[in-house]
């Protein structure tokens, strides 16, 4: 007899040792209701109060399990309730899961106004059962609607929840996403409790009454049941065609060209549609035992004149056209544009604006004589010519109105937009309005009417016309001091927005412009630029000098030696009040002393910065 060798290799050997995708998908289930603390549930809880699933806020969390090539999500939706006193309402031994279930708190919960993370609907499954806690197994990405894939994936969640003694009910979700059918399980200690839904495509006749669905509800019970059954019935109610728009406004739209004078400029409001989509009335019998009321295909008891609690609910459309919303909508998008003020308007570009008229080099008045000559003479005595006009959207009349409505005190004799009389004091701090500015201020308007002509009268090229003509006004009152109405009077206020600090700030600085040059008109005019009274003048007669340094110096030192000969003190400010020096009846002064400089948000923060680099030790702090 020959020896052969035997090559192992030739057999299949298979290592029954090693689990299974099937075992691996039990196992990874059974941890995740363990890291979710599951088993067992809650020693203690308290009662749902009356709709109180619909009020509170719902947390979910979410694990991603795969299982033959399905990719399934595992979601814990859990109420998250207020704290209260820990109210017996029932064992400690018993399921939170089956206490809710036969309690009547929240039977008909409505669905909307829920706060589910992940949508602003209340889960079904939270409207049905009346559940505050609860799992659902669901697939990704396609639905499961084969029988035997079912049929595994029930026998999973059965094998889980028994491992794992979970007492939290476990649905998984099957057929088309959009039927909402959930097949689940509840098991604590011996009770196990199945939810099943059935999908019919047509109702049975009997089953359209409360006597047909008795009769099926007792038939599934299995045991005779003598004593009634408790029901709640509830008749609903919609209607969604009404006779009238109630709510329907027309839009109004200040300086529009209809000619209609609109004595207080906004921001139109209201609504194009009734934003009522639907009105559902529910009439609602609770707990009513079966042996007391009939309904049936030939008598019913369930009259709705008859039910003892009614209530309306409203339901609004879904995207509903308000005025409001859409100008304000448009007008945030600008944030997000790119394009410059000269894109839309090529003659605000600096090389274009050279050779317009009424335009010079601002570096020119660091050098130019203080004689003027008589080609800056000339011009002025013949009448300055108006600076090229920007052709936009707008027309003369809407821009002259909003101008007017911008800076009232221009219009004359009686300004038809005021600015309140309270826009000169300081407002009391408010915290809701911070990084703002005042009510019916300039920068409010300024911005009401930037929204008003991006929506209604041409868009962002309406946007930059406006803006032009609001610098250029800005600029003409700078020249010649002219304050600025409509903004908070003293230093830039943190508080507001910024555009209202930096207004605040030419404010100041035509003040102390004002006082340097001793409050004179004709001081503070540009020869070359206005033509009032000290440029436009004709006297051939009038002589031009300049004072030498020395002579303005001896005519310091004089007035001073002429204050002292006097004996008048000087530095003095203001008296301060009716206070008097100790030991005398001389009233006590405030000294003139240097104030402050006048900073705003942007320049406190370069200052911080700049000091931030130097460091502690540097000598320049």
């Amino acid at each position: 007899m020959l020896n052969e060798e035997v090559d192992d290799t030739e057999f299949f050997q298979q290592d029954f040792t090693t689990a299974s995708d099937w075992e691996l998908f039990n196992a990874r289930l059974e941890e995740i209701f363990h890291e979710w603390k599951l088993s067992f549930g809650q020693t203690g809880f308290r009662g749902l109060q009356h709709h109180e699933l619909v009020r509170c806020e719902w947390s979910v969390q979410r694990e991603m399990i795969k299982f033959a090539d399905v990719e399934l999500e595992v979601a814990h939706y859990r109420a998250t309730l207020p704290e209260g006193p820990q109210e017996s309402v029932a064992p400690p031994s018993s399921c939170q899961a089956f206490v809710d279930l036969m309690s009547i708190e929240n039977d008909y919960c409505v669905a909307v106004g829920g706060q589910v993370a992940s949508g602003d609907e209340l889960h079904p499954l939270a409207q049905w059962y009346g559940l505050r806690e609860f799992v659902v197994v669901a697939p990704a990405k396609k639905s499961i609607s084969n029988e035997s894939q079912i049929r595994i994936l029930m026998s999973s969640v059965h094998i889980a929840v028994a491992e794992s003694s979970c007492d939290v009910p476990v649905f998984v979700q099957v057929m088309d996403k959009v039927q909402n059918v959930f097949l689940g399980v509840c098991e604590s200690g011996s009770v196990r409790l199945s939810f099943d839904i059935v999908h019919l495509h047509l109702t049975p006749p009997t089953c359209k009454y409360l006597s047909g669905l008795l009769e099926v509800f007792k038939g599934k019970i299995g045991i005779a049941y003598v004593d009634p059954v408790a029901v709640s019935v509830r008749f609903t109610y919609s209607l969604a065609h009404f006779g009238t728009n109630a709510f329907v406004s027309e839009r109004v739209i200040p300086f529009a060209e209809s000619g209609m004078e609109v004595a207080t400029v906004s921001l139109p409001f209201g609504v194009a549609i009734d934003p009522l989509a639907k009105l559902i009335v529910h009439c609602t019998w609770p707990q009513v035992a079966d042996n007391v009321v009939v309904d049936s295909q030939t008598y019913s008891d369930f009259d709705p004149m008859t039910a003892p609690l009614w209530s309306l609910r409203v339901q609004l459309e879904d995207t509903p056209v308000c005025y409001l919303a859409e100008c304000l909508g448009e007008y945030l998008q600008i944030v997000d544009s790119r394009r410059a003020l000269t894109e839309y308007f090529s003659e605000l570009a600096f090389g274009a604006t050279q050779n317009l008229p009424g335009t010079h080099n601002p570096l020119d008045l660091l050098t130019e004589s203080k004689i003027p000559s008589l080609s800056s003479v000339l011009p002025t005595i013949g009448g300055t010519k108006k600076p090229a006009k920007l052709e936009g959207p707008l027309t003369d009349e809407q821009l002259k109105d909003m101008l007017y409505y911008l800076f009232p005190d221009a219009e004359k004799p009686v300004p038809r937009w005021p600015y309140p009389a309270t826009g000169g004091r300081a407002v009391e701090f408010d915290p809701l309005k911070i990084k703002s500015a005042d009510p019916d201020s300039l920068v409010h308007r300024l911005a009401s009417l930037l929204a008003l002509c991006n929506a209604y009268f041409g868009g962002k090229r309406a946007v930059a016309q406006l803006w032009a003509e609001f610098t250029q006004e800005m600029r003409y009152r700078v020249e010649r001091c002219i304050q600025i109405p409509g903004v908070a009077g003293g230093f830039p206020d943190s508080r507001t927005c910024l555009l209202h600090q930096k207004l605040q700030m030419l404010n100041v600085c035509m003040e102390r412009r004002t006082l340097r040059e001793g409050g004179l008109p004709f001081s503070m005019t540009s020869t070359s630029t206005t033509s009032g009274p000290a440029g436009a003048t004709g006297d051939s007669d009038e002589e031009f000098f300049d004072c030498d340094e020395e002579e303005q110096e001896r005519a310091a030192a004089a007035a001073a030696a002429a204050a002292a000969a006097s004996g008048e003190p000087v530095g003095r400010l203001s008296r301060l009040g009716k206070m008097l020096l100790v030991g005398s009846d001389e009233p006590l002064y405030i000294p003139v002393t240097q104030e402050p400089v006048p900073k705003t948000e942007d320049q406190l923060e370069d200052d911080a910065e700049v000091l931030l680099k130097l460091g502690p030790d540097s000598e320049l702090r």
